[in-house]
């Protein structure tokens, strides 16, 4: 940016006359911005600054560890490092610098991996070239190696080779595998690298590409084929001489495992060869004609039954007989008189006379309805009608009697007597049901956190005939079995009693009129888990809070009955601690639904807080329990109970506020020592003893009756 500067023109008054003024030619400012690529390159000397135009600027660049000074560019360009120029306007430079790249393979010192790679050769991105590397650190570079991934451990030769990766002979086994070394070329070989001309299997003296007998038994002497006695075969009949029962079999004729052939055999003694025997296993003795067949074994009619099984002789050609030899136009399986092949009524009932296709009166179906005829009490029923077990279709019966059939009843089930329209509805059956209960004011569908009493209100419920309408109200906690709280009522509104903390309850109301009932939506909620509790002996008010299936006070008695005090008998402490109570006198204080909880019920709570079930049965003042079940009770604690430090009183001297509580249990030893809990400020712990009650007035804390 260009700065003009312009000096002041001083004038000084000097009897009134002007004796003279002054001034200076303007002077131009350039400004000079410098600037490093890349960012940790190196720096630039000066990196700003403001000069006079025409003044010479020198400038200098410094790289940083690991790179080099490589130009200048922007306003300027060139290598000279320093460089010096005349300013003659704003002018912006960047110092050029690139890492250091000392072996020029195009990867920068910093992460090359291999310096001084030879000028010229390729380098992986590590800048490593292949006579750098050994990949499968078999001590050859890759540049050489002609046996990449030589397996780890295996000694190889200069070209990098293991005994596993070489095959000297070319015969697809490497040397490590092959028991046949030289190998011809081009032989094929066995897994072991053997080609024929180099293995003699059977041991006996004749190389396999020449032994026309392999297999020879061990010790056998052979001839030049490498053949034995035992497996010569005269007859080519594939079986040796020695084990042939049948020489000369006759060239080309199959043979069995005995060297015999169809026409060497006769298999079932009929004497006639097994070649020209059309009826195989003869029984013995029978006698047979030119084809080997008995008379047993002859099929006059043909139809796959033997002549001497067949009860039905001359079976119609083309018709498939039973294991009896007998068609359907030989049977009539039931003895009704009709051939199975035209009788359509199978298993007609003995006795019973049927029609030309076998049919008796018992399976007729008239009217096409499926109910037989006999069964039928509502016969010619229009085709297409469904029908019930007694054959009747809705346009054939009444069920209702009202005169009007089913098929075009409007209103099935009319009272007897009643008189009925076209459509077979009565007076009774065409008033219309009360509209459905509309909720004004009601807890929403699945509301938490509840007041309580809840206050439920409606819109009233319309009837079309303008009949009255009256509501019952149900309310509970089983939504299938709900309780009527209110019947009959006709007021739009209802409010409940007392409901219990932290407890789901269900809600409808039916709208009545003298001849339906309209049931509104069943809407559930839950309750708030804290309350209140009014003492109407003194008007005080407890707050309240459920933890687990129990109702507790959220506060000490403040009921002021005899064998009760005021900590230090001053009774602006009852507000914050309560009042303290002689085991003796404690009851009497207590108000209707509710009680001193036993030692069982504190364990509950102490359990619903986390204490381990092995800690709850724990005894000893100073003796700790659980783990933080005391902090949770505390003013302040995560149960709500907030339980106040509130000392305690004996023998008339109160002690331990702000430090300790004591509370009762309803529970002794059984000799008349109570237990009771001890809560401390400094103790994260819920202490559990037991002592006599002597003059000790303690703290009470209640739990609500179940």
């Amino acid at each position: 940016m260009k700065k003009i500067f312009y000096s002041l023109i001083i004038i000084i008054p000097l009897f009134l006359f002007v004796i003279g003024s002054c001034s200076k030619e303007k002077i131009t400012i350039y400004e000079f911005t410098g600037d490093v690529s890349p960012i940790d390159g190196g720096s630039i000397s000066p990196n700003q600054g403001t000069f006079e135009s025409g003044e010479k600027v020198t400038i200098s660049a410094t790289p940083s560890n690991g790179f080099y000074f490589k130009n200048w560019s922007g306003d300027i360009t060139g290598t000279d490092n320093p460089y010096s120029f005349t300013i003659q306007s704003d002018t912006e430079v960047i110092a050029v610098f690139e890492k250091e790249d000392t072996d020029g393979d195009g990867v920068p010192n910093d992460i090359d991996k291999c310096p001084e790679t030879t000028t010229g050769e390729t380098v992986n991105m590590d800048g490593c070239s292949e006579s750098q590397v050994d990949s499968d650190g078999d001590s050859v570079f890759d540049d050489v190696d002609q046996c990449a991934d030589t397996p780890e451990g295996e000694t190889v030769d200069e070209t990098g080779c293991s005994i596993s990766q070489r095959d000297t002979d070319l015969d697809g086994i490497t040397d490590n595998l092959d028991e046949c070394p030289d190998t011809g070329q081009g032989l094929t070989v066995d897994d072991k690298g053997c080609a024929e001309n180099q293995q003699d299997m059977d041991g006996d003296g004749i190389l396999n590409d020449l032994d026309l007998c392999p297999g020879t038994p061990l010790g056998e002497p052979v001839n030049s084929n490498g053949c034995t006695s035992s497996q010569t075969d005269s007859d080519g009949d594939s079986v040796a001489d020695g084990l042939d029962q049948c020489p000369d079999t006759p060239s080309e004729e199959t043979v069995d495992s005995e060297g015999c052939s169809d026409s060497q055999k006769d298999t079932d003694g009929d004497g006639v060869t097994d070649n020209l025997d059309q009826c195989q296993n003869t029984p013995s003795g029978e006698e047979v004609s030119s084809i080997g067949c008995s008379s047993t074994q002859t099929d006059s009619d043909g139809d796959t039954v033997n002549d001497g099984l067949d009860q039905c002789p001359d079976t119609p050609t083309g018709e498939t007989a039973d294991a009896q030899g007998c068609s359907a136009s030989q049977k009539d399986t039931d003895g009704d008189g009709v051939t199975d092949n035209l009788d359509q009524c199978e298993n007609t009932p003995s006795g019973e006379e049927v029609s030309s296709i076998g049919c008796s009166s018992t399976q007729t179906d008239s009217d096409g309805d499926t109910v037989n005829d006999e069964l039928d009490q509502c016969p010619n029923t229009p085709t297409g009608e469904a029908v019930d077990a007694q054959g009747c279709s809705g346009s054939q019966k009444d069920s209702d009697g009202d005169g009007v059939t089913d098929a075009i009843d409007l209103c099935p089930g009319t009272q007897s007597g009643e008189t009925v329209n076209s459509n077979g509805c009565s007076a009774s059956q065409t008033d219309s049901a009360p509209s459905i209960v509309i909720f004004d004011q009601a807890p929403a569908p699945n509301a938490t956190n509840v007041n309580t009493p809840i206050t439920i209100s409606w819109m009233a419920s319309t009837d079309a005939e303008g009949d009255a309408i009256t509501y019952d109200v149900y309310l509970g906690t089983n939504s299938a079995n709900l309780d009527l709280v209110s019947p009959n009522q006709t007021a739009l509104s209802f409010t409940s009693i007392e409901l219990e903390l932290g407890t789901t309850y269900h809600f409808r109301v039916d709208a009545k009129s003298t001849t339906h009932v309209t049931s509104s939506e069943v809407r559930s909620f839950v309750t708030l888990f804290t309350g209140s509790f009014t003492d109407t002996r003194d008007g005080h008010t407890y707050g309240t809070i459920k933890i687990g299936s129990q109702v507790w006070m959220t506060e000490n008695l403040v009921y002021n009955s005899s064998g009760s005090y005021s900590y230090d008998d001053d009774i602006s402490n009852d507000a914050n601690y309560g009042r303290l109570y002689e085991w003796a006198t404690v009851q009497a204080a207590i108000p209707t639904g509710w009680h001193l909880p036993t030692d069982a019920e504190w364990k509950i709570l102490e359990t619903e807080l986390g204490m381990p079930a092995s800690d709850l049965n724990i005894n000893g003042e100073d003796t700790t329990r659980g783990t933080d079940q005391g902090t949770k009770m505390k003013v302040g604690g995560s149960s709500g109970l907030n339980i106040p430090m509130s000392g305690y009183r004996s023998n008339g001297v109160y002690s331990s506020i702000d430090i300790k509580a004591y509370l009762w249990a309803d529970t002794d030893t059984g000799v008349g020592n109570p237990f009771r809990r001890k809560i401390e400020a400094a103790s994260p712990s819920s202490f559990r003893f037991t002592n006599p009650p002597g003059t000790f007035a303690d703290s009470v804390r209640l739990v609500k009756n179940q």
